[in-house]
């Protein structure tokens, strides 16, 4: 019975393929502290974000994807306290898994998916009158929450796609407890929500039967030629 089976030929056997992109980062935050909330101004960022993918297409219309991504995430607060800039920032890795629908030969789809990001570097930043006056940087800090999980959605075209990515955990750790024993983020609310533009390379599958089209081209007309 298994004899009688045909073989698949090395075109029908799909394989993963690597995909990396660069993203620019539009942060929004919705920070609240008990009743108040505070103005949050948006915060653009192009440094760190980086994210490599394994991809696997199902079929032509349908795909996988999964890897590793570093990010720059976090917000800004005016007036938080008096006369103050406040700018809080966390380098996060994260490890996203999403699936694919639309054209994947093409590279047009859409896609969605989750991802959770491990908080690993901490930057604090006060301003007065555009001088900084208080700088605080600090690694596996606990004034953030540690493990930040997140649900995204957006849209690929060829090169390039847009992204909304919204964060289900505050960013800032109710718990924390500083040197001086108060809690200074206890009764607080930090969800940050981001729209990434980014540019992105394949190393497409084709270009692999490509080369060997072409190298075989190349040893007919040798072998003609004797």
């Amino acid at each position: 019975m298994l004899l009688s089976m045909p073989l698949l030929s090395k075109a029908q056997v799909k394989k993963p393929y690597l995909s990396s992109g660069w993203e620019f980062i539009f942060a929004f935050a919705d920070y609240q502290k008990g009743p108040l909330y505070y103005d949050t101004p948006m915060r653009f960022s192009l440094f760190f974000h980086s994210e490599s993918l394994v991809n696997y297409d199902v079929n032509k219309y349908f795909g996988l994807a999964s890897g590793l991504a570093i990010r720059n995430i976090g917000f800004r607060t005016r007036n938080e306290q008096l006369n103050s800039d406040i700018r809080r920032r966390s380098y996060t890795l994260g490890v996203p898994a999403m699936v694919k629908i639309g054209d994947m030969k093409e590279r047009k789809y859409a896609f969605a998916g989750l991802s959770y990001e491990l908080a690993f570097h901490y930057k604090y930043k006060r301003y007065e009158g555009g001088n900084r006056v208080e700088r605080e940087s600090t690694w596996f800090s606990r004034e953030v929450n540690r493990i930040l999980p997140t649900a995204f959605a957006g849209f690929q075209y060829k090169s390039g796609y847009i992204k909304f990515q919204y964060y289900l955990e505050d960013f800032l750790n109710i718990d924390y407890l500083s040197n001086a024993g108060v809690r200074p983020y206890q009764n607080t609310k930090s969800r940050i929500f981001l729209v990434s533009i980014a540019s992105n390379i394949v190393k497409k599958k084709s270009e692999n039967k490509d080369k060997k089209k072409k190298e075989e081209k190349t040893k007919a007309a040798l072998l003609g030629s004797l």
